[in-house]
């Protein structure tokens, strides 16, 4: 019994542990984004394009072509 609730309390470990690098791992994922659009904009500037979803009552959705911001 000790034993499967040490192995336990070693996997929550792990399991804590692993989320908290994956938190940090989209943050950096995040901070990129952000630089990737910021650095379109001042570049190339953005390509925008406007659809609209098919059906009735389709919402329309504006996004640039180069760098997806927006979407």
């Amino acid at each position: 019994m000790d034993k499967l609730k040490e192995e336990k309390k070693l996997l929550e470990e792990e399991k804590y542990n692993l989320s908290k690098q994956l938190q940090y791992v989209n943050e950096k994922i995040l901070n990129i984004e952000f630089k990737i659009i910021d650095l379109c904009g001042k570049t190339t500037g953005h390509d925008f394009v406007t659809e609209r979803e098919i059906g009735l009552y389709g919402e329309r959705f504006t996004w640039c072509r180069l760098c997806n911001y927006g979407n």
